[in-house]
């Protein structure tokens, strides 16, 4: 039994960690924002973004995180990690492997893992595989990750992956994790699939996420990339404190270079960092 005196006497002591660094400033603006705690989804159609956002926040905000990676294998998540953090392409930290720049891949993991980022690339953890795993982080790190990346909830359901009771089995034991270790419980899922014209180009509205699953989670992102413009729109379709757009109409752009996995708060941003590239 917790009073909500003692909850207020716990953070003004110093026992509340300081909140998770912000996404994108025009996201906070929205009032979207990690929060241990809580379980944020984040659906889209597959190579919708979803795993690129989900490994590039840790990674350039340095937050201490455990990313299952059921969904994207060892070496791709290594070329990815690695283009995050020096801002080579993809291609260009792939071309690295086997050469003398190969240091280049090293010093990233190296400085990756030193802000206590750790994967799980078990193609089917299952929710007993993410405790261990996470006691396992915690024997190293001496506390819980701010953040764990479930990548993604299909890969975790057993039986009927569409079936609505594998799913919310799995969304519970997450929520009570996220509760018990006081962490940001971070879960990919997919939306089923319009034939539409323009069904890529703008985020899925709640009644379409898989499952209809949207009873566990805080937060509710939706996510629709335009690799070719250099941008992706994300919307807020669930906030249990903020107004969310259940629709999806109602969207934040987010600017990125899909090469190097990286995202900005705005267009001006993204052609400041070309620039500085060309200079250099």
């Amino acid at each position: 039994m917790q009073s909500l005196v003692q909850v207020g006497q716990e953070a003004r002591g110093g026992a509340a960690p300081s909140p998770l660094p912000e996404l994108l400033p025009s996201l906070t603006a929205k009032g979207i924002l990690f929060e241990q705690g809580q379980i944020v989804m984040v659906v889209a159609p597959p190579n919708g973004g979803k795993s690129m956002l989900a490994l590039w926040y840790p990674i350039a905000r340095d937050v201490p995180a455990f990313i299952f990676s059921a969904d994207t294998d060892k070496r791709t998540t290594e070329y990815r990690a690695a283009a995050i953090k020096t801002g080579y392409t993809f291609e260009e930290v792939k071309a690295m492997v086997g050469t003398s720049a190969a240091d280049i891949i090293d010093d990233a993991m190296k400085d990756i893992t030193d802000a206590g980022i750790q994967f799980c690339f078990d193609p089917a953890p299952s929710i007993e595989d993410i405790d261990l795993e996470l006691l396992a982080y915690e024997e190293v790190y001496g506390q819980p990750p701010r953040m764990v990346v479930v990548d993604n909830l299909l890969n975790c359901v057993t039986g009927d992956a569409g079936d609505f009771a594998g799913l919310i089995d799995v969304l519970s034991s997450l929520h009570s994790l996220a509760r018990n270790k006081d962490t940001c419980v971070v879960v990919l899922h997919h939306v089923n699939e319009s034939s539409s014209k323009n069904a890529s180009e703008y985020p899925y509205s709640r009644g379409q996420i898989r499952g209809k699953v949207a009873q566990y989670p805080e937060v509710i992102l939706s996510l629709a990339m335009l690799p070719n413009d250099g941008q992706m729109r994300i919307a807020c379709v669930k906030h249990r404190t903020a107004v969310p757009s259940p629709s999806g109409e109602d969207y934040v752009t987010a600017w990125l270079d899909p090469r190097r996995m990286t995202f900005y708060d705005t267009a001006g941003e993204l052609r400041a960092a070309e620039s500085r590239r060309a200079w250099e």
